[in-house]
């Protein structure tokens, strides 16, 4: 943050998370410092400009198996078999094999029926636990899944840990869906998933720096080499720049494009209103822009 923040006062447009600066802040080696666990990352792919620059945005870093879950059943129709989902399941059998503990998929049901396919997955694990019947998550075939109890379950404190056992075997929860369960489910998720593997229940993105820096108007694109950007780049603009409710269509189109070439911004961004919330993507040089953005300041 300190690099970031000094390249956003020099006004660079760009800081570059390279190994000379890795190995100049001191990081460890990533094969000591990393967890050997599957990573599934969502990718935003980009147009080089003139052939150089970043090929792909980061979006998200999440735990293996959820990104992919709801779409595995479809894409194994199609093509004959999906080896995502077959090597994630190998993984956590091998992973079984070599410790002695038992991954148990967590199912709870979903927000409401409109979202049922949000809880859609392949069977990744031999047990399961939650609710009783697995067919709305896993689908008919589920003759090779074991169900577990919730009253099987027992949580206990080791030092800094929480570890959850069932019938004197440790078990390692997992939770595969894209949504958040309602309540009482909330609460049940979150103490099973306190005894889950930490790479097994972690989301990581890297696009709200801006709320780590709220008094930098500016801050540049951060990237992974020349490569991949690891966060956008982002304006700060205070809505006292914007117009007035009361303008003309044609006052607004001018305040609008005066903006775009003060701030320096881009044509097409992500638009939002506080660090955190749901981006809205917008082409400033739109008519569209107006409606948009007002939505938004509403």
């Amino acid at each position: 943050l300190g690099r970031l923040d000094a390249a956003a006062r020099s006004g660079a447009d760009r800081v570059s998370v390279d190994d000379a600066l890795l190995d100049e802040l001191g990081a460890p080696a990533a094969e000591s410092a990393l967890p050997c666990w599957p990573v599934d990352c969502l990718l935003r792919p980009l147009t080089p400009h003139e052939g150089r620059g970043p090929v792909a945005v980061l979006e998200t870093a999440s735990a293996a198996g959820v990104l992919d879950a709801r779409f595995a059943d479809g894409l194994r129709a199609l093509h004959g078999g999906y080896g995502n989902s077959d090597a994630y399941r190998d993984f956590l059998a091998a992973v079984e094999r070599r410790t002695g503990v038992r991954f148990v998929d967590l199912l709870v049901p979903p927000l409401n029926e409109r979202s049922a396919n949000a809880v859609r997955r392949p069977v990744t694990t031999r047990w399961w636990t939650g609710d009783p019947d697995p067919t709305p998550y896993y689908g008919p075939l589920t003759r090779h899944v074991r169900y577990l109890p919730l009253d099987r379950i027992s949580l206990r404190r080791d030092g800094r840990r929480i570890v959850a056992e069932a019938d004197g075997r440790r078990i390692v929860p997992v939770y595969h869906a894209t949504r958040s369960p309602a309540p009482p489910y909330d609460t049940l998720v979150r103490l099973l998933l306190a005894a889950s593997h930490p790479a097994a229940s972690y989301l990581l993105r890297l696009d709200t720096l801006d709320a780590a820096l709220p008094d930098r108007p500016v801050l540049p694109r951060l990237t992974a080499g020349d490569d991949l950007v690891l966060a956008p780049a982002t304006w700060r603009v205070d809505r006292a720049r914007l117009w007035q409710p009361g303008d003309d269509p044609l006052t607004k189109v001018r305040t609008l494009a005066l903006l775009r070439r003060t701030a320096g911004l881009p044509r097409h961004a992500f638009v939002r209103t506080a660090p955190g919330a749901k981006p809205v993507p917008v082409d400033l040089a739109s008519l569209t822009a107006l409606h948009l953005l007002e939505r938004l300041c509403a």
